[in-house]
């Protein structure tokens, strides 16, 4: 299959159930992500090549992340405030380059290395992850509003 307009070094996702996946795109119908043997959480988690079928898991739609010249938030995740870091958009040919030196990684964690911060890195050099955050920020002010009471 063929996907109109990706370009090696795009930062794709797709939403599942309750979260969203990433992944760089490296062109010929591939993307390197961090998943686990059996899908995104099943099995040892590793950075490893997939097509883009397994990527979308029986999905038919996915997103692209569009990022700004300066560190602001991409485009599809455009929910949080930037933490000054040092920022840079790497070429689609560094994006990639980047994504294959983690290959075989296999130091997953939900909350500090995911597959949003695993893609956002080899884009930016920032590894983040909007979702966490937004988790994080759900918490806390669920946690104000206790001690609200």
């Amino acid at each position: 299959m063929y996907y109109k307009d990706l370009q090696a070094g795009d930062i794709i996702g797709v939403k599942r159930f309750l979260y969203s996946h990433y992944g760089v795109y490296i062109g010929e119908n591939r993307v390197i992500h961090y998943s686990g043997d059996g899908g995104d959480f099943k099995g040892r988690k590793t950075v490893r090549y997939g097509t883009m079928e397994e990527f979308l898991d029986g999905k038919k739609e996915f997103f692209e992340l569009v990022f700004p010249e300066t560190h602001e938030k991409p485009e599809k995740e455009a929910r949080y405030e930037t933490q000054g870091e040092s920022y840079h958009l790497y070429s689609p040919e560094e994006t990639v380059g980047r994504a294959k030196s983690r290959l075989g990684e296999d130091k997953y964690n939900l909350a500090l290395n995911n597959c949003e911060h695993f893609a956002i890195w080899c884009k930016t050099g920032i590894s983040e992850s909007y979702q966490v955050k937004t988790v994080i920020k759900t918490v806390v002010k669920v946690v104000e509003k206790i001690y609200e009471m």
